[in-house]
């Protein structure tokens, strides 16, 4: 399977572009699976056009047939992320990204970190799961594993 699509949306100044509704404070990093309305409403997007974008992606899904895997987490200014593989296991979704330097030409600072999300809209409901992750690594040099296969540990 590789009929996933995915946004990626920054805050350059290290705001989080969403929370969820139980969320004590206005931290940046998460990890949530909607699978349905109950899940969508318990995300708030801040005012902001990159949260905008988010949002948008969020209610564009039919979460009937459809699920999104959103995640939110710092990352340096002068870093982008990439994905590189989504992986549907028997009780859940994991996800890999890999880090790399930004273009020359993009002004920023290595001091600074940004808020950086990013949404997955997956082909099935997932209804059924109870295990989201997600793995991280430096190298975007290595050959990318295939997207929503079965099974991520052998890539």
């Amino acid at each position: 399977m590789s009929d996933v699509e995915v946004t990626f949306a920054r805050d350059r100044k290290g705001r989080s572009l969403f929370e969820l509704d139980d969320d004590e404070e206005d931290r940046v990093g998460g990890l949530h699976f909607m699978t349905g309305e109950e899940d969508r409403d318990r995300v708030s997007f801040r005012s902001s056009d990159p949260a905008g974008e988010l949002r948008a992606f969020v209610n564009e899904t039919d979460l009937e047939s459809e699920s999104v895997y959103l995640l939110e987490r710092s990352v340096g200014a002068c870093y982008e992320v990439r994905l590189t593989g989504v992986y549907r296991e028997s009780d859940g979704v994991d996800a890999d990204f890999c880090r790399a330097l930004r273009p020359a030409d993009v002004a920023c600072s290595r001091d600074d970190e940004d808020a950086l999300a990013v949404a997955i809209r997956l082909p099935f409901d997932g209804e059924d799961f109870n295990s989201f992750g997600s793995r991280w690594g430096s190298d975007c040099d290595r050959p990318g594993t295939a997207i929503a296969r079965e099974g991520g540990d052998d890539g």
